[in-house]
């Protein structure tokens, strides 16, 4: 079941990345200063920053995860 959750977020991200896409004109702000003005900008394939990040760390822990036996648990596990 959370492996279909994370799944279905990763399949939001990218939606949400594929739908603003066409919308966002090609400069667009990157850093705001603490008065909330931007003070850095930047090209708008920034935006697919954060559904490739997620899509890493997701693959990275189903790959981890099918190693158990490698994880350093406090109390020792047998068969």
């Amino acid at each position: 079941m959370l492996n279909l959750s994370a799944l279905v977020g990763l399949v939001g991200l990218f939606g949400i990345a594929i739908h603003a896409w066409s919308t966002l004109p090609d400069t667009i702000p990157v850093h705001f200063g603490f008065d909330g003005q931007a003070n850095g900008w930047g090209s708008k394939k920034v935006l697919w920053l954060l559904p490739i990040v997620g899509l890493a760390i997701y693959a990275l822990l189903t790959f981890i995860s099918r190693y158990p036996n490698t994880f350093n648990y406090l109390v020792i596990i047998t068969e």
